[in-house]
């Protein structure tokens, strides 16, 4: 994809900068993921609707089968709305990136050992560990890239036309 916007050299067509195409490419896999969280907790939040009674299925688990699909397609709008001329979406996407890295850190420190050498008994706690460890650093990368002169030219640039 390339955009008229003020590159090194002045204005001229340059591709998007490396920094905003992993944004794009992080929040369209942030979107894919909780998409798929959605779709796993919706059978689940079906019948607990209809029969009244699911196993493992409580008020946490109904909150996350309304929330994933807002964090998806919130994900997914940022993703295709960052682009040239759009300073606002580079800020809240910013903004969503460090909670994201926040959440993730937070997940990493609630499923390591406990005090006492006991693990927690969150279900998948061993496979949940590093993808919320590397969901955060991830996260922290993306924020970081954001925050670099060419994301914030390119935000501040217009549209190739």
């Amino acid at each position: 994809m390339s955009y008229a916007y003020m590159g090194p050299g002045g204005p001229a067509r340059h591709p998007a900068p490396i920094s905003v195409l992993s944004a794009r490419i992080l929040l369209s896999v942030q979107a894919s993921i909780w998409a798929l969280l959605a779709f796993g907790l919706s059978p689940s939040a079906l019948s607990y609707l209809y029969t009244g009674s699911v196993p493992h299925f409580d008020g946490a688990t109904a909150a996350w089968a309304v929330i994933a699909p807002c964090f998806a397609a919130g994900s997914a709008a940022l993703a295709l709305y960052l682009k040239p001329g759009r300073k606002g979406v580079r800020r809240t996407v910013i903004g969503l990136e460090t909670l994201m890295a926040c959440f993730g850190t937070y997940l990493s420190f609630k499923m390591l050992p406990l005090p006492s050498g006991e693990w927690p008994t969150l279900p998948g706690a061993l496979i949940l560990l590093p993808a919320a460890f590397w969901g955060a650093v991830l996260s922290l990368a993306c924020v970081m890239g954001l925050l670099s002169r060419t994301a914030r030219r390119f935000a501040r640039s217009l549209p190739a036309g």
